[in-house]
């Protein structure tokens, strides 16, 4: 027979020294805080035969401490406010990660399993005090890896330093919140301060953790849209080797672009920031992120002087009554109960608490006086980042005042009452797994506890909601409430790196950002004076290439960025007037570009007008034709009984003398600016008026060798071609030229043209034919009566008689026919208002052509030699010939 033992029963024990928080008070309500007292932890190595040793820490953070502080001064004046959570007392318990990311986890692990050694499945935990909030952690890395440990138990982080964007996610950190604004917030602040500068060359290095990681992606995405060009893009990290800071250093100090923006850490800035101080790296304008441009633990190290000018962003900057005094307040009870207080004092005071003292450092008394220590852990003047963390303890505690409505109500023992509240936080995810399945009035029994199940649902549920609809007013007038994101929507300083008058450096806000402003206006500046790298107060130029101004295109340079580009002239006719014009615009066809080619102006008008010179000259030699015109017309009426005017029909030179004197009135018509009336006027008037000349000279040289047959017996010549038949003559010929006008207005009349295309920046106004046709038949009809007249006249040059007029005929053809025949070619080849100049001039030397040869003889005869003026000195060469 077999004996059956029953198996032990099974016992759960603690795998693992236990961590003790570095400061604790008990409370009815708890409020958790990690925060990295010290950066680093000593390493040690594992032989794996026995239990490690315990996690020891180094390097001092007074920054964190200060965070530390913080809490404990908030819970302290809490705990004083009757008007907060009445009679409840709240609690602290803060511990200290180390910057390392497994000892924050398991801190977050005995917020939420409690400190037991041991236990079985008959017994409970421990009954650990409800904690509604937990407070860190200050880096980005170490917030996503406790925020994904407590989004399964829904028990609230509130962050006050960790701002990276990935955080926002409320599917993956539904119980994240968060104190400072996103870095979604602070990238688009970045882009927007380069923005306002025209920088857009710039180089960039970031911490290679989730902070740097988001950051950087979320600025490089709004850089590239604003047109803001990146050289490099770094990342580093602390712990990175002496090569990879050195590399880093090296393309800073080799690069184009001088302003670089450090999306860093501070731990992380500093060992860079050393490395750059050993290779000598100045003239770099530094763009610091809230995370380093406001810490005091770095604007206290006074060999950076390169980081004199540095702009950049911080957490708005405020005061906390009370709180420099709370931070001097350390006795001795504090001292022996903290280990962490007793290091800081050693630290502060460069003395020891060991009986065994080194030779470099005294005993510690403990009653050191800390307001005559100037340190980074008492500087509190200028609170930023601190403040982030009185804020989370306020949240907190207002979240809880609103739970937990009954610590006013008389009746303490309500179901609704919160103040013998012990809930665990595996509690809280049983809630959830267990409202799905059971009643509201349900009774939950789990390790022999028992929970009304409306109860603790509504416990559950309004942790988080309390958080989600906080609307805080602070002491100093702030007001707080969180967006969908669980961040709190407030804006940024712009904080600028100067020497003050004691010759320190300092931190000035000269602006303020916000984020909610209309674009444009995101940028408040105050009455500071910024200054810049090197020392510099006007504003610097960080840019690969220099605006295109307008009147110039940008031009990308081969296998650049788009950055770097030439700046092309606009062509003439083509404009821009924006800076960094991509295109040159082309003017509408009645502009031009002004010399500048920003603009586009009227075109000039030409035409030949009365005020130029060109256009006096020739009106004045077309005054001076009709007055010699006149001038003959009188000489010839004042001697019209003589026979030099009375031969060949003194009525055709009279008519002629008419046609002339038109002829050099109607050249004016040519000058001024084309009208509707002018155009039709110009050809019709020269074409009727020169074909009246033409038919006049046909008809006297007709008359001329009519009289040289007349001189034979029996001739007709009276009855072939008398008066009035010469004045048919020259009426028919006219009038022909009147009906081919005739047609030309009335099918295609010559009309006013703006000619664009013979001179780009000109409109030339001028006279269109209409009908080229009927143009050149005209010419082609003067020029038929003038070879006619040339003809006949050539043919009667050598009749026997003393003043033979065919012969001053003949000459006057010649010019005539040369003058127009030169014309031609002329008027084809002249450009804008010299085409009218030209035909003026035809005009002009035509006329004086026909009345210098054919009146010029007579009148000098007339006037110089009268007494050849006699029938019979008109008639001696004939007489003498047919003796």
């Amino acid at each position: 027979m077999s004996i059956v033992k029953p198996a032990e029963e099974q016992v759960c024990r603690r795998a693992g020294r236990q961590i003790r928080p570095s400061f604790s008070k008990d409370g009815d309500l708890i409020i958790g805080a990690i925060f990295s007292i010290h950066d680093s932890i000593v390493e040690f190595r594992q032989n794996f035969t026995s239990n490690p040793e315990s996690v020891s820490c180094k390097s001092l953070n007074f920054r964190e401490l200060q965070f530390a502080q913080t809490v404990r001064f908030a819970v302290d004046e809490i705990n004083n406010n009757t008007d907060i959570l009445g009679e409840f007392v709240v609690g602290y318990k803060i511990y200290d990660s180390c910057g390392s990311i497994p000892l924050a986890l398991m801190s977050a692990m005995d917020f939420a399993n409690g400190q037991d050694k041991s236990f079985t499945s008959k017994t409970a935990c421990s009954s650990s005090k409800f904690i509604p909030t937990i407070i860190g952690e200050s880096s980005s890395s170490s917030t996503i890896a406790l925020g994904s440990t407590f989004a399964p138990f829904r028990i609230p982080l509130v962050s006050h330093c960790a701002t990276c964007a990935c955080l926002d996610n409320k599917r993956e950190y539904p119980s994240f919140f968060r104190t400072p604004p996103s870095d979604s917030y602070q990238s688009a602040a970045l882009v927007h301060l380069l923005k306002h500068y025209g920088w857009n060359w710039i180089g960039v290095v970031r911490s290679d953790n989730h902070y740097g990681i988001s950051g950087m992606t979320t600025f490089m995405e709004k850089a590239q849209k604003e047109g803001i060009c990146i050289e490099y893009s770094e990342r580093f990290y602390r712990t990175d080797s002496n090569e990879v800071r050195e590399k880093i250093v090296n393309t800073i100090k080799t690069s184009t672009a001088k302003a670089v923006v450090a999306f860093m850490v501070t731990a992380d800035i500093l060992v860079l920031l050393q490395e750059i101080l050993n290779q000598n790296v100045t003239g770099i304008q530094w763009i610091g992120t809230e995370a380093w441009s406001t810490d005091p633990v770095l604007v206290a190290k006074t060999e950076f002087t390169f980081l004199l000018g540095t702009i950049g962003l911080g957490v708005q900057q405020t005061s906390i009554p009370g709180f420099k005094d709370f931070l001097y307040n350390i006795n001795q009870e504090d001292l022996v109960a903290s280990p962490t207080m007793k290091e800081f004092w050693e630290e502060a005071f460069q003395c020891t608490f060991s009986n065994i003292s080194s030779s470099n450092k005294t005993i510690c008394s403990g009653f050191e006086d800390l307001r005559e220590r100037g340190h980074v852990y008492n500087e509190v003047t200028k609170i930023r980042v601190v403040y982030n963390a009185y804020k989370a303890v306020y949240i907190a505690a207002h979240s809880m005042n609103n739970l937990f409505s009954c610590s006013k109500s008389k009746n303490r023992n309500s179901t609704s009452c919160g103040k013998d509240l012990n809930v665990e936080p595996w509690q809280v995810r049983d809630i959830i797994l267990y409202s799905q399945t059971f009643n509201n009035n349900d009774i939950i029994c789990k390790y022999d506890q028992c929970f009304n199940i409306d109860f603790l649902i509504g416990v559950a549920k309004k942790v988080l909601e309390q958080l989600k609809s906080v609307n805080v007013t602070l002491t100093n007038g702030q007001r707080l409430i969180y967006n969908e994101n669980g961040s709190l929507e407030i804006g940024y300083d712009l904080v600028n790196w100067q020497i003050n008058k004691n010759g320190k450096t300092e931190v000035l806000t000269v602006g303020y950002y916000n984020p909610f402003a209309p674009s444009g206006r995101f940028f408040t500046f105050n009455n500071r004076t910024i200054t810049w790298s090197n020392g510099q107060e006007q504003v610097p130029n960080f840019v690969c290439s220099e605006s295109c101004t307008p009147g110039s295109r940008k031009s990308i340079k081969k296998g650049k960025s788009v950055c770097c580009f030439d700046c092309i002239p606009c062509a003439r006719g083509k404009i821009t007037n924006t800076t960094n014009a991509l295109d040159c615009i082309e003017c509408p066809w009645q502009y031009w570009s002004n010399n500048q080619g920003n603009q586009c102006i009227l075109k000039k008008t030409e035409f030949l007008s009365f005020n130029e010179f060109l256009g006096i000259i020739l009106t004045t030699f077309a005054v001076i034709g009709t007055c010699l015109t006149l001038a003959v017309t009188v000489i010839f009426f004042l001697h019209r009984n003589t026979p030099i005017v009375k031969a060949n029909n003194s009525e055709l030179s009279f008519l002629l003398l008419l046609a002339l004197t038109l002829c050099f009135l109607c050249s004016v018509i040519f000058i001024g600016q084309p009208t509707v009336l002018s155009c039709m006027m110009r050809h019709t008037a020269f074409a009727i008026t020169f074909s009246l000349c033409m038919s006049c000279i046909l008809a006297k040289t007709i008359v001329v060798l009519m009289a040289f047959r007349a001189t034979r017996p029996g001739h007709k010549f009276k009855k072939l071609f008398g008066p009035l038949k010469q004045k048919l003559g020259v009426a028919f010929c006219t009038f022909i030229q009147c009906v081919i006008c005739a047609l030309w207005l009335t099918m295609a009349p010559p009309l006013p043209y703006q000619n664009i295309k013979h001179y780009k920046d000109v409109i030339i106004l001028e006279c269109d034919l209409g009908s080229s046709l009927a143009f050149y038949a005209t010419l082609g009809y003067i020029g038929l009566l003038s070879l006619l007249c040339l003809v006949l006249a050539f043919l009667a040059r050598q009749l026997p008689d003393n003043f033979n007029e065919a012969k001053y005929i003949t000459f006057s053809m010649i010019i005539f026919c040369t003058v127009w025949f030169t014309f031609i070619p002329a008027y084809i080849s002249s450009p804008g208002k010299y085409i009218v100049a030209v035909e003026i001039f035809a005009i002009l030397a035509s006329s004086f052509g026909l009345l210098f040869c054919i009146f010029a003889p007579r009148c000098y005869v007339i006037l110089i030699e009268p007494e050849k003026n006699t029938r019979k000195h008109m008639m001696g060469k004939t007489l003498s010939k047919t003796k």
